[in-house]
Order: C-alpha cells, then sequence, then structure tokens
C-alpha cells in the first residue's frame, strides 16, 4: 500500500538574478545628455560674451591654429580606433578589439597631455577677463569628458581581455564607441568657436 506524499515547496529564485541589459548604454546616453546641455550653456555664454565685448580675444592671448588643429585630429584617430574596436568585438576577435581599445585610449592620453599644454602656453587666466574665464570652462569639461571616455574604453579592454563583452554581449562596446565620438563631436565644436571663429 503506497501513501501519498505532499509535494515538495517550490524553490525561491537565487538571490540577484541576471543584470539588466543596456545598463552601461543607459549610462552613457543620460552622461551623453548631460554633458550636451553643459556644452550648450557653455557655448551659449560664448557667443553672449562676445557679441557684447569689444576686444573678445585679448592682445595677450596668442591661439595656435595648429595645436587646435593637433587636439581635433587626435580626437578623430581614436573614433577610427574605436570604431574598429566595436567591429572587432561583434566578429569575435578579441585580442583586436583589446588592442584597438588601448590604442584608442593612447590617443586619449595624447589629447589630454595636449590640452594642457595648449592651456598653459596660451596663458589665459579666469580672473584677468571673460574669455579667459569662458574659453578655460570649456577647456576644462572637454578634458573631463575625454578622461571619462579614456576611463571607459580602458574598463571595456579589461572585460574584453576578462571574455566579458564579446559578439553575444556587446553593448559595453557600443557604449565606449558613443562616448568616445561624443568626445569627439564635443572638441570638434569647441575648436570650431574657439580656434575657426574666435
Amino acid at each position: 500500500m503506497t501513501t501519498a506524499t505532499a509535494p515538495a515547496p517550490a524553490a525561491l529564485p537565487s538571490a540577484g538574478g541576471e543584470r539588466p541589459r543596456n545598463l552601461i548604454a543607459t549610462g552613457v546616453a543620460l552622461t551623453c545628455a548631460g554633458a550636451t546641455m553643459l556644452f550648450g550653456a557653455l557655448l551659449a555664454a560664448y557667443v553672449e560674451l562676445r557679441s557684447h565685448t569689444n576686444e573678445w580675444v585679448p592682445e595677450d592671448v596668442e591661439l595656435d591654429n595648429y595645436l587646435g588643429n593637433m587636439l581635433v585630429i587626435t580626437m578623430l584617430l581614436g573614433s577610427l580606433t574605436v570604431a574598429w574596436s566595436v567591429s572587432a568585438v561583434k566578429r569575435g576577435e578579441g585580442r583586436q578589439a583589446a588592442a584597438a581599445l588601448t590604442i584608442t585610449a593612447g590617443f586619449g592620453l595624447a589629447f589630454i597631455n595636449l590640452l594642457s599644454y595648449t592651456a598653459a602656453r596660451v596663458h589665459i587666466s579666469p580672473e584677468d577677463h571673460a574669455y579667459g574665464a569662458i574659453v578655460g570652462a570649456l577647456a576644462i569639461a572637454l578634458g573631463i569628458v575625454v578622461i571619462a571616455a579614456i576611463g571607459l574604453a580602458l574598463l571595456t579592454m579589461f572585460r574584453v581581455r576578462g571574455s566579458q563583452v564579446g559578439p553575444d554581449n556587446p553593448d559595453q562596446a557600443r557604449a565606449t564607441a558613443w562616448l568616445w565620438h561624443f568626445a569627439t563631436v564635443a572638441s570638434i565644436i569647441v575648436w570650431y568657436a574657439v580656434i575657426v571663429r574666435k
């Protein structure tokens, strides 16, 4: 004679669960939206101050077109290598992707080095005139965005090497490219306003 046994209670799911997808991409999109507002406000202030100032660029400030051009070219080269890294991730070429991200971070460090050298050479001072204040703020904001892009590129490189970012999960590589391209566009806009239009 068999006795009926009560069914075992259902087990609870494990804690934590799966990490939400597109988390880094959403964070990068929100960061780019906030940075767009910051650059928009700074550029609007730049245009407004320039239109109400008789001598906008002070006599003691000498802008070097060559250095400004090299800053933009450096960021454009980084855009090429970060696009290469996304393509390599999608194809499952982890070594190529890691190399491309390392080169991208190197371009970013070269940009920061050249930006600091340019700022030191131009001798703009925020307390001397409005031009120094607004151009200094633009340079600092641009430097912060590029440093964030460098950090994300290095983080993505380590995750690619650890097989956490690959063809089945390329979201972080795409987000890294978005942030880098945003920084490149911001550098072009700042270059056009400060160097070309003056």
